[in-house]
C-alpha cells in the first residue's frame, strides 16, 4: 500500500472518529439542556384548573297553560280538536292546525283550508 493510500485511510478513520466525537458530545449536551449561545427552554404555564366547557343551559320559556282545545269544523267527518296556549303565536297555530288535521285525517287537498279555518278561528 502506498504512503497516499494510508494517509486517505487513516485520515477517513480519524475523520469518522472526530464526527463520531461530536455526535456523540451533541447528544449529551442536548440531554442536558447546555448548547453554548442558547438560552435554557422556557417552562410551559400551569393548565387552567376547570377546562373551559359549554355555557350553562339557559332557563327555557314557560309556555302559557293551554286552554280548553278548540273544535275545528272540516269539510267532511267530526270536527277536530286543536290544543291552544293562551300566548300562542300565529306560527304556533298554524304547526298546531297543521299537526292536528293531518292527525285526525284532515285530506292533503283539504288541509290548507283547515289550517286557514283553524288559525283564523
Amino acid at each position: 500500500m502506498s504512503r497516499l493510500a494510508m494517509a486517505v485511510v487513516l485520515m477517513m478513520a480519524v475523520g469518522s472518529v472526530s464526527i463520531g466525537s461530536v455526535t456523540v458530545d451533541s447528544v449529551a449536551m442536548a440531554q442536558q439542556n447546555q448548547f453554548p449561545g442558547v438560552a435554557p427552554p422556557v417552562p410551559s404555564p400551569a393548565p387552567p384548573a376547570i377546562a373551559p366547557g359549554p355555557a350553562a343551559p339557559q332557563a327555557m320559556q314557560q309556555r302559557s297553560p293551554a286552554r280548553a282545545p278548540d273544535l275545528v269544523q272540516r269539510r267532511r267527518g267530526p270536527p277536530v280538536a286543536v290544543p291552544r296556549g293562551e300566548n300562542d303565536s300565529f306560527p304556533d297555530r298554524a304547526t298546531n292546525c297543521v299537526h292536528y288535521g293531518t292527525a285526525a285525517g284532515v285530506q292533503p287537498g283539504e288541509i290548507g283550508q283547515f289550517t286557514r279555518n283553524c288559525v283564523n278561528n
